[in-house]
């Protein structure tokens, strides 16, 4: 029985045998091939060397720089030769690593700089791999794993200045002149060029990490910038919007107040004493001027301004950016208080607000709540690909983000600075794909697994291909075999003596006095002869239906045919079979005996 599936599981489970079982599964039904040339990995391998590193003048490859998402290994050998096919031992592997190593490639997206060397690399690896399908799903396997970290790598890399920029490069170059010799079964020679792919990986990191801690200095900076605007305006905000103040106080405050609170804070810290006393003062501005001729007003008036005037001296200044402005600020504060104490009046407008309004807060809340629901699985450390008009990609990863500041910043593989996005701006370009996660770490299994499932569905296919050529096969034979049996019946009423009149007549009266249970003896072949019973009789449509003994139909013919039959002595009549009056009056007299 054929099986209807590949083994999925067990291959990602890293069962050699069930790869090798699923190879000859797609091997036994796969369309025969009618080729008589054939190459060796060996062979294919040696031409492959030949490619260059770079792109040549004559280059059929896309502008943009992307490796081609076809089957590169069958691309190649079509190239080489149209009509050539691998050799029969490694020609099973074939679908499963051209696939896999196309996938990952393609996946891959190496810089432009290195395009044209990936794919060379990624053919010979091919090449590997056809005499040994199955390292592919060993993940302990030293070549396993050199292929898992080379992969991750070609995903992020970008060349930068300095030799440092170009080591992976080089070595890259390196390693494809020397594939064609190694021995992949060996730990030690795997397991040296693993350590050597990891010492440029670790030089990299580390130089991207002094660019990238630079950036972070500066991100932390502009975050306690931030929230230390943010906390002197909801203060100042909360406190004196639409408060009723004397205009130049409102000035002053807007103007030298607020920026000069917000740089004590970051260079102080909201514990400072400063900090304090100037939030005492500008609660006490929230009422100080306010038009009311209440007993309590009064009271609290001629209760708390006084001990306040006398505070208010240098020490509300000192250290702060522009102390020489203050001065003339704390004698008018002190002249004001005064009047507000005789109750003089004081000309006086709304201080502006600073907060948005309660109808925007709560949108402008839910929107950011949402936005910042939607990047929670954002993490810092995150990579990205940024689609661009060119059809290029860009990478980045997220080095800082921060809700407070609405910002996420992202950085090169080199630590240099490549964007900032607001949570907005990063949302969208999600939803719009123009940004997609790049998942490296799971580059290589999401390759394989996605290997594996085209391998199901061509399997799939195949199968019902064969099904389907199997059902048209079953056809034409049937009318191969019903045509030979016409022709049969053909010559066969040619060579039969006419029948006469009489006989005609004779055959067809007794035909027409069968009654349905008759029972006819049929000489079906030379050597059998089976009992036939009368089962249908229609006259109208001059068809007579015959069963066997249990009640199997198997067999149909017309008056005509029956005439013909007969007059051969192919058949002939045992009984007629009882008519629906006798049959009826059988019935009646049964249902009368006692």
């Amino acid at each position: 029985m054929t099986t209807t599936a590949l083994p999925i599981a067990q291959i990602l489970k890293g069962h050699g045998q069930s790869l090798h079982q699923a190879l000859r599964m797609l091997s036994e039904h796969q369309p025969p091939t009618t080729s008589d040339t054939t190459i060796s990995p060996a062979a294919l391998m040696a031409d492959i060397e030949t490619l260059a590193d770079k792109p040549e003048a004559d280059s059929n490859d896309s502008p943009d720089g992307q490796v081609n998402k076809k089957l590169i290994l069958r691309t190649h050998i079509q190239r080489l030769n149209p009509s050539a096919q691998l050799t029969r031992d490694v020609q099973p592997a074939l679908i499963f690593v051209d696939l896999f190593i196309s996938e990952l490639t393609a996946q891959t997206k190496p810089h432009s700089s290195i395009t044209h060397l990936c794919r060379k690399t990624s053919l010979m690896i091919g090449c590997l791999l056809l005499t040994r399908p199955d390292i592919a799903i060993t993940a302990d396997h030293p070549f396993c794993r050199l292929i898992q970290k080379l992969y991750q790598q070609l995903t992020l890399w970008e060349p930068a200045a300095g030799r440092q920029g170009k080591a992976f490069s080089e070595w890259l170059h390196k390693l494809c002149q020397e594939l064609p010799v190694l021995d992949i079964n060996s730990s030690q020679e795997m397991d040296g060029y693993s350590k050597q792919l990891q010492a440029i990986i670790e030089s990299d990191l580390e130089r991207s990490q002094k660019v990238e801690q630079r950036l972070l200095e500066a991100a932390s900076g502009s975050n306690a910038l931030e929230t230390a605007r943010k906390t002197v305006i909801e203060f100042i905000g909360r406190r004196l919007s639409q408060r009723e103040l004397p205009e130049d106080v409102a000035l002053f405050i807007q103007n030298t107040l607020i920026s000069d609170l917000q740089y004590l804070l970051i260079h102080e810290g909201i514990e400072c004493e400063l900090w304090k006393k100037w939030k005492r003062l500008l609660q006490i501005f929230s009422w100080a001027f306010l038009s009311d001729s209440s007993e309590s007003h009064r009271t609290k008036v001629a209760t708390l301004l006084p001990p306040m005037i006398e505070k208010l001296d240098e020490s509300y200044w000192q250290g702060l950016p522009k102390a020489e402005q203050y001065p003339d600020f704390i004698s008018a504060i002190q002249h004001y208080f005064l009047q507000a104490m005789t109750g003089t009046p004081i000309v006086t407008k709304p201080f502006p607000d600073l907060l948005p309004t309660s109808a925007e807060a709560p949108q402008k809340a839910m929107l950011s709540q949402n936005i910042e629901h939607d990047l929670s699985h954002i993490k810092e450390g995150d990579w990205f690909l940024f689609r661009q008009d060119s059809k290029e990609y860009l990478k980045g990863k997220l080095l800082y983000k921060s809700p407070k500041l609405n910002t996420l910043l992202m950085t090169k593989y080199s630590g240099q600075k490549l964007a900032d996005y607001s949570f907005d701006d990063f949302s969208v370009g999600l939803a719009a794909k123009n940004i997609l996660p790049l998942k490296t770490h799971q580059l290589y299994a999401l390759a394989l697994n996605s290997t594996l499932q085209r391998l199901d569905n061509h399997y799939q296919k195949n199968l019902q291909a064969e099904k389907h050529r199997e059902i048209l096969m079953a056809r034409q034979q049937a009318a191969l075999k019903a045509e030979k049996e016409a022709q049969v019946l053909h010559q066969q009423a040619e060579n039969l003596p006419e029948i006469s009149d009489n006989l005609r007549s004779s055959l067809q009266q007794q035909i027409a006095q069968l009654n349905v249970g008759a029972w006819l003896k049929w000489q079906r072949t030379e050597t059998q002869t089976v009992e036939i019973k009368l089962s249908v009789k229609l006259q109208n449509s001059d068809k007579y239906i015959f069963t066997d003994r249990l009640g199997q139909r198997i067999a149909d013919y017309s008056l005509t045919q029956l005439v013909e039959l007969m007059a051969q002595k192919q058949i002939t009549i045992l009984s007629q079979g009882e008519n629906f009056e006798s049959s009826l009056e059988k019935v009646v007299r049964g249902l009368r005996k006692p």
